[in-house]
């Protein structure tokens, strides 16, 4: 739980700048996994950008923190949302690739 945890913080705070309060575009998302040595696809980011935006949003080409602190966690509890899809995939890419110590068996 520690190292998921850790994951979560790395996740929430460093990639997706939820302490800095700022909004990020797709690109700054992007730009950010890069610099945190997460390689992802085009595709795997817009579908990211995706699913932490609500779907009415002030902001449609930011992400909001408030978006980051509804949307933004690594880790899904509900059973449907846990189903292989692109997402989660990108999730657990970021999970074992933020150095935290993560590895498959946490998932």
């Amino acid at each position: 739980m520690t190292r998921m945890n850790e994951a979560q913080l790395i996740f929430a705070n460093e990639i997706l700048g939820y302490e800095n309060k700022e909004h990020m575009s797709i690109s700054d998302l992007s730009a950010s996994l890069s610099e945190h040595g997460i390689k992802c696809s085009q595709d795997e980011v817009e579908a990211l950008f995706a699913h932490l935006k609500f779907t009415k949003s002030d902001s449609p080409d930011k992400i909001t923190p408030l978006e980051v602190y509804s949307n933004g966690h690594l880790f899904r509890l509900d059973s449907e949302d846990r189903k292989h899809d692109k997402v989660r995939d990108v999730l657990n890419k970021i999970a074992l690739s933020c150095g935290a110590g993560v590895t498959e068996n946490d998932l």
